[in-house]
């Protein structure tokens, strides 16, 4: 609608984020039915022994985005677009972080419905996303 092309790089990247995110919202409600001893929601084809399955693949999703993003900051376009693209590197440990605290929490039934708005009340997220946005700028 505006014209504007997608990078095969912010592409890939959300394909991976977005997948765990997805896996992270159905790992969380396992848990929590598990917590509560009840049946995991109707009409859904998950089932309490696939929680294991379903954070591996979180987990492999989540860490193929930062891998993603890693690659990325390796490239030569992103060394013309930043004047310290080595700063850069310092979000891969802030998101690894941040993918593997969700996705523990997700398995412990601390996060409820939506991984998102878990992230908007949880001061933890904010400062991680502080962070990333603060080296993105210092980046430039």
């Amino acid at each position: 609608a505006v014209s504007v092309s997608v990078s095969p790089w912010f592409l890939a990247f959300s394909i991976f984020f977005f997948l765990a995110l997805a896996v992270v919202k159905r790992q969380a409600e396992l848990s929590r039915a598990d917590l509560r001893g009840d049946i995991p929601g109707t009409g859904r084809a998950y089932q309490s022994e696939d929680r294991l399955s379903l954070l591996a693949i979180a987990a492999a999703s989540g860490f193929a985005s930062i891998v993603v993003l890693a690659l990325y900051i390796n490239t030569p376009e992103t060394g013309s677009r930043f004047t310290r693209p080595d700063l850069l590197w310092l979000t891969c440990p802030a998101a690894i972080y941040w993918i593997g605290r969700i996705i523990l929490l997700a398995n412990r039934g601390a996060v409820d419905d939506d991984p998102l708005l878990f992230a908007i009340r949880d001061p933890a997220s904010w400062l991680t996303l502080a962070a990333g946005a603060g080296l993105f700028v210092a980046a430039l």
